[in-house]
C-alpha cells in the first residue's frame, strides 16, 4: 500500500513542475533535484518529499503529524520519529545554505531563511 502511495505522490509531485527557489536554495520537482549555490544535492526520496513539503508550506510551523501526512501521505498513529530522524538528515545537507529548518519547542518544525 505505501509503495502505491509513493508512486501516486511521485507522480502528482512530478506533474507540478513549479521550480521553486528560495535564497541559495533550489527545488525542481520536475527532475527531483535540490541545488545550493547551483551545487546538486545528493538528497533522498523521503528527504527530497519533506524538503518540498517546507518549502510549500513556507513561514508555517508544521507538525510531525501533519508533515508525515503532506510530506508521504501517511495516516500515522505510531511513532513520528522518523520525521525528526528526516529533519536532522536535512539539516545536516542543508549547513552550507541560508535555508534551515528550525525546531518550534512542542509545536514542530518551520522552514526559515537566515
Amino acid at each position: 500500500v505505501r509503495a502505491i502511495l509513493r508512486r501516486r505522490k511521485h507522480i502528482e509531485t512530478s506533474t507540478n513542475s513549479v521550480i521553486h527557489h528560495i535564497s541559495d536554495l533550489t527545488i525542481d520537482p520536475g527532475s527531483r533535484e535540490v541545488t545550493i549555490n547551483g551545487q546538486r544535492l545528493s538528497i533522498r526520496t523521503q528527504e527530497f518529499e519533506l524538503l518540498l513539503t517546507f518549502v510549500r508550506h513556507r513561514g508555517f510551523v508544521l507538525s510531525r503529524e501533519k508533515l508525515l501526512e503532506l510530506a508521504w501521505g501517511y495516516d500515522f498513529a505510531g511513532q513520528t520519529r522518523t520525521v525528526d530522524v528526516h529533519v536532522g538528515n536535512l539539516r545536516k545537507k542543508l549547513a552550507i545554505s541560508q535555508v534551515r529548518i528550525e525546531t518550534v519547542t512542542g509545536i514542530g518544525y518551520k522552514l526559515v531563511v537566515d
